[in-house]
């Protein structure tokens, strides 16, 4: 085992290595004549830096279904303007239908932004590694659960939360 070797320069730069005992002598003269020092550690095996490891992310299924969270989001906040509106008209015009209709709507466009929220963070969930089956499978419930409340984003939110989806559990 050789001895593992910290060189400190008068730049306060470190650099950990291993040598052999004549190379580290000649190194050591070296050293001395620059400036700098050179200290042994107290551990006797050398120790590679760890390697990088690049982790995929789910790109794909992360755009398309932040995409169709987002539409359903917008959707669900229209409900709720119209809703701010049929209710204002019917409390300027003296009918308890209408207020009643407006709270119903809002109530309505609320339930179905609250499903937009959940399928946003399936969305970002999927662009983790290691989370994009949860995420996947977050988007895909929620998509299909906003149908009623948002119409699914017009549709269109429902079929990129689910194309979206499936591609978040299947890690693309």
């Amino acid at each position: 085992m050789q001895p593992t070797y910290v060189l400190s320069h008068s730049s306060n730069a470190e650099y950990s290595f291993s040598l052999s005992y004549a190379k580290a002598l000649i190194l050591i003269q070296k050293i001395l004549r620059g400036g700098g020092k050179l200290l042994q550690t107290q551990s006797t095996t050398a120790t590679a830096p760890p390697a990088e490891v690049k982790k995929e992310r789910a790109t794909a299924g992360f755009i398309i279904s932040l995409i169709g969270g987002i539409i359903d989001a917008i959707v669900a906040m229209f409900i709720i303007a119209a809703a701010s509106v049929i209710g204002g008209l019917g409390d300027i015009a003296d009918l308890g239908v209408a207020s009643g209709l407006g709270v119903a709507l809002a109530t309505w466009g609320a339930i179905g932004l609250i499903m937009a929220i959940l399928v946003i963070i399936g969305a970002i969930l999927i662009y983790m590694p290691g989370k994009e089956v949860v995420g996947g499978i977050l988007v895909l419930v929620f998509s299909i659960i906003s149908l009623p409340f948002t119409l699914g984003g017009l549709i269109i939110g429902l079929i990129l939360g689910i194309v979206g989806g499936a591609l978040g559990i299947a890690k693309k």
